[in-house]
């Protein structure tokens, strides 16, 4: 039963037969240095058959049933159930740092932040010490040592990983929550469609939470590799569907105000953001299944490359699992289709969506409102998501889409910086990023 009492933070935990890690995760969560008058813990039983509750209930948390599978259904439930203005969802083989919630708040209160992710680092107290060995590195590699997802320039979106993040409640319930269709790679969905609403993600990697291999050996790690590859088809559907960006009605009466100002330049209201969108809503991104076969051979190109010439073993395990992920994909064409017709994807209020610049002789512009950022720890980067191009992965600007620059434009103020503006906007004119 919810209390009318407002808390500021809401923990869910999907779980299912979690007897073995359960405990681990609730007690790291009541030991941080978090308050714990201002949170609470909802811990969604999604059927399970072993102790898992009975172990959870040793600690003063709401444990709510849920009897549809699946964990994305399992976290909206327990939303449904928080009374928090920030959700941080994490899975029941996850634990925390003390400072791993605090840590997290403290980048989710930058104005116009949606999303936020920590470091997910693989724990090594399952007793899987090759696997754990072969995770880390792996993880470690791929994120440039980070361990947090957001740090890849991946090609189909920026990536919070829903083993354990945290989201803002009006971000999170703009945009319908977790997509209870895709059994996998809900959490990249989640994460691109609160990016296009118009928030921005970020990486808090002062934040550390460690997850628990529990499967069986090799076998069982390779087949969950097969299930990955095999389910992500239905994310690839889904995104290929035409789109239609939903709530830019206001963003008419939101740039009128300042038509009757001196400081607004009158052509950016020529070509406002309203246009543009409409026209871009209905476009069809294509999608092309064998490119996803091509990048996966290339992997494996890469990591019998990598095995020749080093004869690490390593690289054969890398090979191996990059096999099975190939095989999943193969197949993947036999599922059946979970997503049809237009996809409907809602947009943050203009205040958030729409940014604004002021430049020193204090003319206002605004930057072109297809664009999405990520803060990184030491960079940004920033999407158009009108066909989804990835802006800073540019090397002939590399400085474009630093801190620097976005301070100077009025954006992100609290860095500092000493770059010149003028030369920045004219940057940015250039490449057509300015409305």
């Amino acid at each position: 039963m919810k209390s009318n009492e407002q808390v500021e933070i809401s923990i869910i935990i999907p779980a299912l037969n979690a007897e073995r890690t359960i405990f681990r995760t609730l007690d790291s969560i009541f030991k941080s240095n978090f308050n714990k008058e201002l949170m609470e813990v909802i811990l969604v039983d999604n059927n399970s058959t072993d102790e898992t509750v009975m172990i959870a209930n040793r600690f003063p948390i709401c444990v709510v049933k849920e009897k549809r599978q699946g964990r994305s259904i399992a976290r909206n439930s327990g939303r449904r159930e928080s009374r928090g203005g920030i959700l941080f969802f994490l899975d029941a083989d996850v634990f925390v740092e003390p400072n791993y919630f605090s840590e997290i708040l403290e980048v989710l209160k930058r104005p116009g932040i949606g999303g936020a992710q920590g470091m997910i680092i693989p724990s090594d107290v399952d007793g899987q010490e090759s696997i754990n060995k072969y995770r880390y590195r792996t993880i470690g590699e791929a994120t440039r040592e980070t361990f947090c997802l957001m740090n890849l320039v991946v090609r189909e979106s920026p990536m919070i990983n829903s083993a354990a993040c945290a989201y803002r409640l009006e971000a999170f319930d703009l945009v319908g929550g977790f997509d209870e269709a895709l059994e996998r790679h809900e959490d990249i969905d989640l994460a691109r469609r609160v990016s296009y609403s118009g928030y921005t993600l970020a990486s808090a990697e002062k934040a550390r939470a460690y997850v628990i291999y529990h499967g069986e050996g090799w076998l069982s790690y390779f087949l969950r590799s097969f299930a990955d590859g095999y389910t992500k088809i239905d994310y690839n559907r889904k995104w290929s569907l035409p789109q239609e960006w939903m709530g830019i009605e206001g963003d008419y009466d939101y740039l009128r105000q300042y038509d009757s100002k001196e400081d607004f330049e009158e052509q950016s209201l020529a070509d406002l953001p309203v246009g543009l969108l409409k026209e871009k809503a209905n476009k069809k991104e294509k999608f092309n299944r064998l490119n996803y076969v091509k990048w996966a051979i290339g992997d494996l190109t890469i990591s019998l490359y990598g095995f020749f010439k080093t004869f690490d073993s390593f690289y054969l395990l890398l090979f191996m699992n990059l096999i099975f992920k190939l095989f999943g994909r193969v197949l993947s064409p036999l599922r059946k289709a979970r997503h049809q017709g237009k996809q409907l994807i809602q947009m943050a209020p203009a205040e958030i969506r729409l940014k604004e610049i002021t430049l020193k002789n204090r003319k206002k512009f605004f930057l072109k409102s297809t664009l999405r950022f990520v803060l990184l720890r030491r960079s940004i980067y920033v999407i158009d998501i009108d066909g989804h191009k990835l802006l800073s992965d540019d090397v002939a600007m590399p400085s474009l889409f630093s801190y620097a620059t976005f301070h100077h434009l009025g954006l992100f103020k609290e860095f500092s910086v000493e770059n010149e503006e003028d030369m920045i906007f004219q940057l940015l004119k250039y490449r057509k990023l300015i409305q």
